[in-house]
């Protein structure tokens, strides 16, 4: 069973074991890739609710899609935010495979 709510929490605690994983266990990195697919799992499962020309987007479930999505998204930001503020002299890119 898919929910954005634990999608959300799987950002939190990926951002947790990354921050713990390269400042407690690993310090002395020297590239670390943080691979993220919460956003590509929610938005499959949940983009009915966001996209208003999906032919799903009248359901009675198009709403909480849409909140969740939105708070995925957030979650993963919230994420990069945390590892950024962790690791202040690395560089950090971000980007989408799909787009």
């Amino acid at each position: 069973f898919y929910s954005g709510e634990s999608a959300r929490a799987v950002a939190e605690m990926r951002a947790a074991a990354a921050c713990w994983l390269l400042q407690e266990r690993l310090p002395d990195w020297d590239l670390a890739i943080v691979g993220v697919a919460e956003l590509h799992t929610a938005t499959e499962a949940l983009w009915h609710g966001w996209d208003e020309r999906h032919r799903l987007n009248r359901i009675a479930s198009a709403a909480p899609a849409r909140a969740a999505l939105v708070a995925v998204y957030e979650a993963v930001d919230r994420l990069i935010g945390r590892l950024a503020a962790a690791f202040p002299d690395a560089v950090i890119a971000a980007f989408a495979v799909h787009g």
